[in-house]
């Protein structure tokens, strides 16, 4: 696992969909959608929902905070999208 993946997880969460997290990043958006594709394989667990919308969210009823935002510290790193 590389650290710049985890951090291409953290800003589209942050930045609320993969686009944005894109431009951001100064990356393609099919080259973060294939970075996440390759983290979501490694940890045998998607990480996003697909959305009727096209969105990718953690989650329909809650937003995810990214861990510099969060000020629970206890919770684990799985809590993202609980």
């Amino acid at each position: 696992m590389d650290i710049k993946h985890l951090q291409y997880f953290v800003s589209i969460v942050d930045h609320g969909g993969y686009s944005p997290a894109a431009r951001s990043l100064f990356i393609t958006q099919p080259t973060l959608s294939q970075t996440i594709k390759k983290l979501e394989s490694e940890l045998h667990t998607p990480l996003f929902i697909q959305q009727t919308n096209g969105r990718r969210n953690c989650s329909k009823n809650s937003k995810a905070k990214s861990p510099a935002k969060r000020n629970d510290s206890n919770r684990s790193p799985n809590s993202f999208c609980h």
